[in-house]
């Protein structure tokens, strides 16, 4: 009887090792020794076990069937595998179950140091919830990305979700699926339309997805996910969500396509987290309308919500700003702003197409503000706003609008009141690109400046010679370089101060990144320009953006040719941002 009988035996008999001892008459470190097979027992001994066997077997009736029986639940151990084999399946279990013995367990699987205000919204304010139905409202460069992506990480290793869905700007889409992978190690596929040709990659219980917040709003996407019925994602997460708008309670047409895909993936979903650095654009409705996403039922009215209590907004709810966030000895996380108006004085050009600009602009509101009163005021306030961008930015402009004057008389003019501002619904940096490659607020100037034309021929030819006399003062600044403005932010890159740092510069119109670009180079930063706006692909855009990278921070984040050439000089539109 070797060591694996004897512990069959005390198995079947279901005892102890100090009962099965003490039935032998012999020490329970004996019983020990004997199964470990450090000892043999005596042969008395053996006798003894076969009795205690035979004692406690009962005998079969005498006509009963003979039955097989039962294994031992241990059975016979063979340490003979491949222990590598044996240490990855207990190493499977114990990090399963990791998150039992370490409240920040998914720590220790990525690759983020969390700050302070980092761990505190995922670990005491998100993870404690059964249902999180959350608007996170942190301030802009607070990391919301990392903290979203702790919480998928956090949530897949606790098994408290399977299915996950990102919606966010086009321009996003990759840098999300970049930090997810790099900093969690976690999966995520980007859909397109072309994945919904035949049939809802969404049904997929085991699917991580990102898409774009305007691709999965079109009409045939949206209605493919309202009408899967069996369709239910574990969690989903709305990134920049103060795209989600919603403008006047009285009128249902006023939700935007963001909203109403808001709604329908709010109730497929059991979790739903709202991010935005901007909850509030200074209307009570909208900022409303963000909260009932997350439970129309809790907040059904705005009466409703403004009589849900402030201490259980906190279950739904956190914002911090930048002056509060500190690092763990308690100092604050982002240096103050150093910021500096730099005075440049116009030439005497620029002061005379200034002047030429203005008297236009005075000319153009009167005489349009029958059409549309409201609809001329945005008109004067997009060339305002380009002016003062850049001369080439305003020259571009009029010459598109002087053509569309031209082109007048042989099209059907689109009228003023089916125009909306461009300006009015969304953040600086909501831009998005459009099918001709433009970006969507730039398209959406260029269509009201385009729009607003007069039906009277005598009121066109007017504007046309306007536009000639102010066109001609632009150009002459453009051909002699005579820009104030450019050559004081030459002085400033060129000078001691700057001369070896690397320069972002944001401007609001593309337009005037491309005169910036093309002067650039005339002045030999020819292969040293990096450029980002809304209408590029987000390819290009990833293209650009580890261009103007610096080596150190490519090696770091283990990217391929980190010593290639780099740019000095980023160019960006706000969409950048």
């Amino acid at each position: 009887m070797d060591r694996y009988d004897i512990k069959d035996a005390r198995t079947k008999l279901g005892m102890t090792q100090e009962e099965f001892a003490e039935s032998l008459g012999v020490t329970f470190a004996s019983v020990n020794r004997w199964e470990n097979g450090k000892a043999k027992p005596q042969r008395s001994r053996i006798k003894a076990i076969q009795s205690l066997l035979q004692e406690n077997t009962p005998a079969l009736p005498e006509k009963a069937h003979m039955v097989a029986a039962p294994a031992s639940s241990f059975g016979r151990i063979d340490f003979s595998g491949d222990p590598n084999k044996v240490q990855l399946a207990v190493d499977s279990i114990r990090l399963q179950n990791g998150h039992l013995y370490n409240k920040t367990f998914g720590l220790e699987l990525s690759r983020v140091v969390p700050l302070p205000h980092q761990r505190i919204a995922v670990y005491e304010s998100l993870l404690p919830l059964n249902v999180i139905r959350f608007l996170l409202a942190d301030d802009a460069g607070a990391g919301k990305t990392i903290m979203a992506g702790l919480l998928l990480l956090e949530l897949i290793k606790r098994r408290r979700i399977r299915s996950a869905l990102i919606v966010c700007p086009a321009g996003l889409t990759w840098n999300w699926r970049r930090e997810l992978k790099h900093f969690f190690d976690l999966n995520f596929k980007i859909l397109t339309g072309r994945d919904f040709d035949n049939e809802n990659p969404l049904l997929d219980n085991d699917g991580l997805f990102i898409i774009s917040v305007d691709t999965a709003a079109t009409d045939r996407i949206r209605n493919k996910i309202a009408e899967a019925k069996e369709l239910f994602i574990d969690i989903v997460i709305f990134d920049e969500a103060h795209k989600l708008s919603w403008g006047d309670e009285r009128r249902q047409d006023t939700k935007t396509r963001r909203y109403r895909l808001g709604e329908i993936l709010g109730s497929k979903s059991k979790h739903l987290l709202l991010l935005t650095a901007t909850p509030h654009m200074g209307k009570p409705f909208p900022y409303f309308a963000l909260w009932r996403l997350l439970d129309p039922n809790v907040f059904s009215t705005p009466q409703a919500f403004e009589g849900f209590p402030e201490e259980k907004r906190t279950h739904h709810f956190i914002r911090r700003l930048k002056e509060e966030m500190v690092d763990y000895q308690g100092r604050p996380l982002y240096k103050p702003r150093l910021c500096q108006t730099l005075l440049y004085p116009l030439s005497k050009s620029e002061k005379l197409f200034y002047d030429g600009v203005s008297e236009y602009l005075k000319w153009s509101f009167e005489n349009n503000r029958r059409l549309n009163k409201n609809a001329a005021a945005m008109v004067v306030a997009v060339l305002q706003r380009r002016l003062a961008s850049s001369t080439y930015s305003l020259v571009e402009s009029l010459k598109r609008r002087k053509q569309r004057i031209e082109d007048s008389e042989e099209e059907t003019l689109k009228r003023p009141s089916q125009l909306a501002d461009p300006y009015e619904d969304g953040a600086a940096d909501d831009s998005e690109p459009t099918i001709d490659g433009h970006e969507s607020v730039e398209a959406a100037e260029n269509e009201l400046l385009e729009a607003l034309v007069s039906d009277d021929a005598s009121t066109r030819s007017k504007e046309l010679a306007y536009l000639d006399g102010v066109l001609e003062l632009g150009q002459h600044i453009l051909e002699s370089q005579d820009e104030s403005k450019f050559s004081k932010l030459r002085e400033l890159i060129e000078s001691a101060q700057f001369q070896n740092e690397q320069i972002l510069i944001f401007t609001e119109h593309r337009d005037t990144l491309n005169y910036l670009r093309n002067r650039f180079e005339e002045l030999g930063y020819t292969g040293q320009i990096a450029a980002i706006h809304g209408g590029m692909p987000v390819e290009e855009r990833e293209y650009q953006r580890i261009f103007f990278m610096p080596p150190a921070v490519r090696k770091e984040q283990g990217l391929s040719h980190p010593t290639a050439r780099h740019a000095r000089i980023m160019l960006a539109t706000d969409a950048a941002g």
